[in-house]
């Protein structure tokens, strides 16, 4: 079936989509992305739903837009990716190429005679950080001098802020903003009054040190708010970010930290392949060097092994190269073990 993608619409799909889809910079593009994929699910002719909801604190109206091929009443599978970007990115890799495979994946499935199925081709609206969150440390930023305009981007000290939160989800963990704490004596006292007060109030937002559905992956929380309401049984998701490429390069996989590195260049080796502890838990087809971004990568958790023994069967069917870590752990051990 993989002999049956359209190349062509995949580049015209992300070349429609790519630009700033944000709710501060740019509302409206954020607007015609979301009608982008409900118009093209309608030219397949398959059923679309509009999920729509509101954030606290934004007038705008946000959207999920779904896809559905159904056949009787399976469990529902769902294959996702999300519409947004952040503010400052024109988001063709993050994450229009990921809207481009799921709308030609549904092309391809909308011709076949497909029986007893419940496909569900969901584009999430809201999953970069909430714009809230965002509005509102531009605004402390700018009452402390430090930043001109509404984007970072205009930031005076951007290389202090950079070092200091490279990313906001560094701030989510307490011992995030205790560190951040120890840092900023040494800076202007501009920045040490807007780091302070920046802190105090993630330090109120994040009470429970759960950012799922509030300051990110909102439009998916939702989604799964509405199903769990519903009763619907949802037997998997197969969720894209970024897939825009693939590299023969040596070093351009990177692995998240604290992986065991030479553990895994053993298991995809041909000696690892035999000895079955290893095996069992870091599992290869086709890749022989980790560090080559040519393969897809699963992490799979306690209660996904047989999807992932799933995946990975049906991998050797269209020749892509896949590695694993079947971890044995809970969703929340993974979350704690590896953040």
């Amino acid at each position: 079936m993989h002999n049956k993608i359209d190349k062509h619409r995949l580049y015209r799909h992300v070349f429609n989509l790519q630009g700033i889809r944000h709710a501060l910079t740019d509302s409206d593009a954020l607007s015609k992305a979301a009608d982008y994929m409900k118009s093209e699910f309608e030219k397949l002719g398959i059923e679309v739903i509009e999920e729509k909801f509101k954030v606290e604190g934004m007038d705008i109206e946000f959207r999920n837009i779904i896809g559905v091929i159904q056949d009787g009443d399976a469990e529902e599978i769902i294959i996702s990716g999300h519409h947004d970007s952040v503010y400052d990115s024109p988001g063709a890799n993050d994450n229009a190429t990921a809207c481009a495979a799921i709308l030609e994946i549904a092309r391809v499935l909308s011709k076949e005679d497909l029986k007893n199925i419940n496909l569900r081709f969901v584009s999430f609206d809201l999953e970069e950080i909430n714009p809230v969150n965002e509005k509102k440390m531009w605004d402390m930023a700018e009452k402390h001098g430090i930043m001109h305009k509404y984007t970072f981007t205009e930031l005076i000290y951007r290389e202090n802020f950079q070092k200091l939160i490279p990313t906001p989800y560094k701030l989510i963990l307490k011992e995030g903003r205790d560190n951040l704490r120890k840092e900023i004596d040494n800076l202007s006292s501009n920045e040490v009054a807007y780091y302070k007060e920046l802190i105090e109030y993630i330090d109120e937002f994040y009470k429970d040190q759960e950012w799922v559905g509030r300051s990110a992956v909102m439009g998916s929380s939702h989604y799964m708010k509405m199903a769990n309401k519903e009763a619907r049984n949802i037997q998997a998701i197969i969720n894209f970010d970024p897939i825009g490429y693939t590299s023969k390069r040596k070093g351009s996989q990177i692995l998240p930290p604290g992986f065991p590195v030479r553990l895994m260049k053993l298991a995809a080796s041909r000696i690892g392949k035999f000895i079955p502890k290893i095996s069992k838990i870091f599992r290869y087809q086709g890749v022989k060097d980790i560090t080559v971004g040519d393969y897809a990568f699963l992490l799979v958790d306690v209660n996904s092994n047989e999807l992932g023994e799933k995946f990975l069967k049906n991998a050797k069917f269209v020749d892509l190269k896949t590695g694993g870590v079947f971890t044995q752990m809970s969703y929340y051990q993974i979350k704690e073990n590896m953040p």
